[in-house]
């Protein structure tokens, strides 16, 4: 388990084209101590995603999902 968790440490992920399971993946890693997370997606925000995506908010709708989806842990989405 040791082993496993300093693997995860220093692991790096791309993620490209992020959608609601993908977001969720993410969440679980980012809780799971992964060294390093990218998000490759240029999709326009909709209102649609916003009940499949808990990362982002309604101020998001327009933006770029890659740029919305760049948060300041200490500052998630919402908590402004």
């Amino acid at each position: 388990m040791a082993a496993t968790l300093l693997r995860l440490q220093g692991a790096q992920l791309l993620v490209v084209n992020m959608g609601a399971l993908a977001a969720e993946l993410c969440k679980n890693l980012v809780l799971a101590g992964i060294g390093g997370l990218t998000i490759m997606d240029d999709a326009v925000i909709t209102e649609d995603a916003l009940c499949a995506q808990f990362l982002i908010d309604a101020a998001d709708v327009g933006t770029k999902t890659a740029r919305a989806r760049y948060c300041d842990c200490d500052h998630p989405p919402g908590s402004h």
